[in-house]
């Protein structure tokens, strides 16, 4: 047990450091900011695609839509921050709202400290592992964050399927 957490603890900080190193990376290769966001939720995308593959592996038929969200809300939210998602919410038309009411990347971020364009750029990347996870599924995904009561966050997702 005690070697188990200290690998959780180590690839933790090691994430931690490397997406710092990304963020900085973004900030200082481009001068825009949404040029920025668009690098960093790339990444983020390319990060979310072979996480989902291995989830697809296992649980291979999705019934419909809302199954693929369902994956995302209990098992790849788990194995990825290391607790599922509070609530789901959906329209019935193809717009999900998936809310953590403590997300673990937000939970010591102050927005008296930290700059909202910095928050938006950490989100990017978060924002991008869940696009580039439905990419992998065959659908087209765009979600957004809404960041109004840290550490709560809510991912506004619209999903369709590619054409």
């Amino acid at each position: 047990m005690a070697v188990q957490l200290s690998l959780k603890s180590v690839s933790s900080s090691s994430f931690e450091l490397l997406f710092a190193e990304i963020l900085r990376f973004a900030r200082q290769q481009y001068t825009e900011h949404d040029e920025a966001i668009a690098f960093v939720r790339k990444v983020g995308q390319g990060a979310g695609r072979p996480v989902f593959e291995v989830h697809t592996a296992i649980n291979a038929r999705f019934k419909n839509e809302l199954d693929m969200v369902k994956l995302v809300c209990k098992e790849v939210w788990t194995q990825m921050y290391g607790k599922g998602i509070d609530n789901l919410r959906t329209n019935h038309r193809g717009v999900y709202v998936l809310v953590d009411n403590r997300f673990p990347a937000l939970t010591g971020v102050h927005l008296d400290v930290v700059e909202q364009s910095d928050i938006e750029l950490m989100m990017a990347f978060h924002e991008g592992v869940v696009e580039g996870g439905f990419q992998t599924l065959g659908f087209t995904a765009s979600v957004s964050a809404d960041l109004s009561a840290l550490p709560a966050c809510s991912f506004n997702l619209n999903i369709t399927p590619k054409t």
